[in-house]
């Protein structure tokens, strides 16, 4: 192909890519002619992007200096988000009542107006941003005409570095893109929302500034609107921290996380955005993203609140923030982690409302439950709670410290870090963890005369063997390990001493757990699950047809994900003599397994996750989600029977005599 031929062939996309120099011809011609063997006729810009030529950003660069439309329409077929179809008829109802494109597939209610921003941001390299009052620099608001806001819809958010981001619903709409380029000259990026929540955010706003609402200043009724305020900030810290307005954003972030439950917030430098995550009952979803310009100001922002260094940009740090919203006080741990791209800051939301829960709201099956409380009367034995982390292990360490907190017991603990302040208990800060140090805490911690000792973690073998000492001389012992179940984390300690402690005839209690979400109370209905999901449950004389079991269907409660908040899924194992002899004799776990299935002493996860579904707390297929790969193998060689499962859920016969 000569270079007549390529300039005749190549659309004015590529024209423009090689007048400013972005292309050469001989990369030009090699993506044209991907171009006319592709099956499915991609796009040319799409295949230079895939060939790493030129980037999605310098095509848009392009595309508004050159004024090259980009078409709706495609872009929406190609990401999936309609269909050929779907696209035809709506372009057939455009010609005639001269509507956007986008304006008719949301009226016809083909795509929501969610779906067509987040398309357009996926394949434009755009920032796709839920807007809110807080976000606004009411500055910038006051540099566009009322009339050109409301028309176009459209909203100034912030300044960083000298650029404007613009939020919009239409990136195409060239008259709009001639009245910011008038107001801001080529110093502005845009990003893409949906139409309906600028349009109420603008709203507000332009209410607002009716009102005579100041920028410059907060009154004391907006620092209520806010929904929380700090702790011990230093005014110092608010100054340093960079633009005011950045510190509105961080803001806005935490406190939307807050309001939606979220566990964790996410904020991750992309290669020209910053994406904002939450995870709400276990789950991670995209919430906004954010121009990329802004990365340094808002990680200093958070650096300055959390009290780290915010000099050093190459090293890891962790800090807290402490906040109060509402009637909560809540601890932001804050982690920031250094990448390529930029910082990864994760936020880990603690509330005491959380932390501290009863026993009985745990979600632990009534036999489990009595089997604790009464194995807690003892005035010695070992409690360990075991699982991945983040499963809630320490949520059910402190619920137990809470029952057991009263004025006849003395409770010590030697934690790193304490979670949670509980009045009452003796709560250590382990700082440092030499030999030396282990021996003088230990010393210190028995002279308090304790009757509950609590381990947070055991992480090493001399923790591990200091636990088993001291339930040994008559304490009883509280800890957590990192293990898949109860049987591996017996094992685990196996070589720390705990052999010896099997030997004796103090009592062992270990207790495994996972988080799954329970299903929305408000979209809930009947569902069988596919019979290869029961299959993996090995049932042995249970009719699944006679079996009841539930899903959400979704609503706007649960955000149409057919859940709302989670519970625990316990398995436990009380030592009694048939275990104990299993593990002394064998190191085999699925030995020990089958000789613990036999006693009424053992619930396995798996177990106890059919009977949650059953019971209508979640879905059996999240029932199985949480099994682990050697709690699937041991399935295939156990079965679940009728008569254990209505054992452990209290319905049995044995149960019906009882009442």
């Amino acid at each position: 192909m000569q270079q007549g031929d390529i300039v005749k062939a190549s659309n004015q996309l590529g024209r423009s890519l090689l007048k400013e120099g972005l292309l050469t011809e001989n990369q030009l011609r090699y993506a044209l002619e991907l171009q006319l063997e592709s099956l499915n006729k991609k796009r040319l810009g799409d295949i230079l992007v895939e060939l790493g030529y030129v980037t999605k950003r310098q095509i848009r660069e392009i595309s508004r200096k050159f004024n090259y439309r980009l078409q709706v329409g495609s872009i929406l077929v190609d990401s999936g988000t309609i269909t050929e179809e779907q696209l035809q008829e709506a372009l057939a109802e455009q010609r005639v009542s001269r509507k956007r494109l986008g304006e008719i597939l949301v009226e016809r209610n083909v795509i929501s107006e969610e779906q067509m921003a987040q398309a357009l941001s996926q394949h434009l390299d755009y920032p796709y941003i839920v807007p809110s009052k807080r976000m606004v620099d009411r500055e910038l608001l006051q540099l566009l005409p009322e009339k050109s806001l409301r028309h176009h819809v459209v909203l100034p958010l912030f300044r960083s570095e000298g650029v404007v981001t613009v939020l919009v619903h239409d990136p195409f709409d060239s008259a709009l893109l001639q009245m910011l380029t008038g107001s801001f000259g080529n110093d502005y990026e845009l990003a893409v929302g949906p139409r309906k929540l600028i349009r109420r955010v603008l709203q507000e706003m332009l209410d607002e500034r009716t009102l005579q609402a100041e920028a410059t200043t907060t009154s004391p009724a907006m620092e209520e609107s806010f929904a929380f305020v700090r702790y011990d900030l230093d005014p110092k810290a608010r100054v340093e921290a960079g633009s005011g307005h950045i510190g509105n954003v961080v803001d806005h972030i935490i406190a939307n996380g807050i309001a939606e439950r979220a566990s964790d917030i996410h904020i991750d430098c992309m290669y020209n955005k910053i994406r904002v995550r939450y995870r709400i009952d276990g789950i991670l979803f995209l919430k906004t993203e954010l121009p990329k310009s802004i990365a340094e100001p808002l990680t200093r922002r958070i650096k300055v609140l959390a009290g780290v260094n915010v000099v050093d940009l190459a090293e890891a740090h962790e800090g807290h923030i402490f906040v109060k919203s509402i009637d909560k006080s809540i601890d932001l741990r804050v982690s920031i982690y250094p990448t390529v791209l930029g910082p990864s800051i994760t936020i880990r939301v603690l509330t005491k409302d959380v932390g501290l829960k009863d026993l009985s709201d745990l979600g632990m099956l009534p036999r489990i439950l009595t089997t604790l409380k009464n194995f807690y009367l003892s005035p010695s034995g070992l409690t360990l709670f075991c699982g991945p982390t983040g499963v809630g292990k320490t949520t059910s360490l402190y619920a137990s410290l809470n029952h057991l907190n009263q004025c006849g017991l003395k409770i010590c603990t030697m934690e790193s870090p304490v979670e949670y302040s509980i009045e009452g208990i003796a709560q250590h800060q382990m700082i440092a963890f030499t030999e030396k140090w282990m021996e003088d805490i230990f010393k210190a911690m028995l002279h308090q005369d304790p009757d509950v000792i609590v381990l947070g973690e055991i992480t090493s073998d001399a923790i591990a063997a200091a636990a088993v000492q001291l339930a040994m001389s008559g304490h009883m012992v509280f800890s957590t390990i990192h293990t898949d179940d109860a049987i591996s984390g017996i094992l685990q300690l196996m070589d720390s001493g705990l052999k010896a402690y099997l030997r004796s005839s103090t009592g062992l209690v270990v207790v495994s757990q996972r988080l799954v979400r329970n299903i929305c109370a408000h979209c809930k209905e009947t569902h069988m699950p596919p019979r290869e999901i029961l299959r993996e449950f090995h049932l042995r004389d249970l009719d699944p047809d006679d079996c009841v079991f539930h899903h959400g269907a979704g609503c706007p409660r649960c955000n149409h994900t057919g859940f709302y908040d989670r519970s625990g899924v316990f398995e436990m194992l009380a030592m009694n003599d048939e275990i104990r002899d299993a593990f002394l004799e064998t190191g085999k776990a699925s030995t020990i397994r089958s000789a613990a299935t036999s006693t009424r002493h053992y619930l396995s996860l798996r177990e106890a996750g059919f009977i949650k579904a059953l019971q209508g707390f979640t879905t059996l297929d999240e029932a199985h989600g949480i099994l682990s790969y050697s709690e699937k193998q041991a399935s295939a060689s156990t079965q679940l029977s009728k008569e254990s499962v209505e054992y452990w859920m209290g319905t049995g016969e044995e149960a019906q005599a009882r009442r």
